[in-house]
């Protein structure tokens, strides 16, 4: 049975907004790669976002980057999937 509170697989559809910029933003996808793959200890993703500068921007769809309904932790999970 599907799950209608999902988007596209994600908890919702700023959770889904937010990786869609960041895995398709060539700049910020290497950007991303290069600050997890430095990072000795476990990254989360408000902490890459904080480095990439992005803590006060918004998606091209303006969403914001730290947006207070984003699924933190299935972000934390995926960014740990990019590198």
């Amino acid at each position: 049975m599907k799950n209608f509170n999902q988007y596209n697989g994600w908890k919702n559809y700023e959770t889904w907004n937010v990786m869609l910029w960041l895995n398709n933003t060539e700049n910020l996808y290497f950007s991303m790669v290069d600050i997890i793959n430095e990072c000795e200890a476990t990254i989360t993703y408000k902490e890459v976002i904080e480095l990439l500068g992005l803590a006060e921007e918004k998606t091209g769809d303006r969403v914001q980057f730290l947006d207070k309904n984003l699924d933190y932790k299935a972000l934390n999970e995926a960014i740990r999937e990019v590198a």
